[in-house]
């Protein structure tokens, strides 16, 4: 190689590093770090939804228990209660800063024996952090728990 070519060339290796961190090692960083808030939102909703359906099935159908007993489960992990939504027995899906939108009791307000209590809720998580909401994701799930056919219900 000669003296000129060398002259030309002298240089680019700090350029390739710069363009090299800039285009791959910052975007890996940035999805590798939004893999913990979206698994740890995975392991929230798993947890406060099978919360909500047995507080639900075991207070003989107190929705705003369960809705209150959920909301200090997301205040205490950090976590926006305006994010989660929640679906009751397959109703329409609703905040869980709000108040209930479906209900699980029949027509006199209380739950049948045998029958199943569902809760499907779901969160809206920032995939990449940074300050922007630009970059989101939801995950779900569903939790059935069987309302106790033994269990002593209050006859009105």
């Amino acid at each position: 190689m000669r003296a000129s070519d060398r002259a030309r060339q002298s240089g680019t290796a700090a350029i390739e590093l710069v363009v090299g961190v800039a285009l791959i090692m910052v975007p890996m960083a940035m999805i590798v770090l939004s893999f913990a808030p979206l698994l740890e939102a995975r392991t929230f909703v798993r947890l406060a939804s099978a919360e909500m359906a047995r507080t639900i099935a075991i207070t003989d159908g107190d929705e705003l228990l369960a809705y209150q007993t959920v909301r200090d489960m997301a205040v205490n992990n950090n976590i926006d209660p305006s994010m989660v939504e929640v679906a009751l027995c397959g109703g329409s899906e609703g905040a869980l800063a709000g108040v209930p939108r479906s209900s699980c009791a029949d027509s006199d307000g209380l739950l049948a024996r045998g029958t199943y209590v569902s809760v499907f809720m779901r969160i809206t998580v920032k995939v990449v952090p940074l300050y922007t909401d630009r970059f989101t994701i939801s995950t779900g799930y569903e939790h059935a728990e069987l309302v106790d056919q033994y269990r002593s219900i209050a006859q009105p």
